[in-house]
């Protein structure tokens, strides 16, 4: 007799109640020879039962009508560009002016480093 191979997907749709009758009482042979996957499975069957005894508890209600209501209007075409000008002529300006506050670079000659590792003197 062939071992019979079930994957993890066919165990979760068992344990979900979604596998084809077909294969149900294969995978049901095949926990009756594996306890250790049996436990398993009856571990994630007890875990749906109490997520579903929890979620049930909330009321079904609807969403208010102003959350899901449209709004009246589309945002105007010139209103996205102005406001994408206004974001790159920040970012430029703000570019420009932090440019400069870096300080001078660093030489990259030894005498240069030299000079930039020597201690302040008054």
């Amino acid at each position: 007799m062939t071992p019979i191979i079930v994957t993890e997907t066919e165990l979760h749709a068992y344990v979900d109640g979604v596998l084809p009758p077909a294969r149900h009482a294969e995978v049901e042979a095949y926990l009756a020879q594996h306890p250790d996957q049996a436990r398993r499975m009856s571990d994630y069957a007890r875990q749906n039962r109490n997520l579903r005894i929890f979620f049930n508890r909330l009321p079904d209600e609807t969403a208010p009508p102003r959350l899901t209501a449209r709004p009246d209007r589309a945002p105007i075409p010139w209103q996205r560009y102005g406001a994408t000008l206004l974001i790159a002529l920040a970012g430029a300006a703000g570019g420009w002016i932090a440019h400069g506050r870096s300080g001078p670079p660093v030489a990259a000659s030894p005498a240069g480093v030299m000079q930039s590792n020597r201690p302040a003197t008054k």
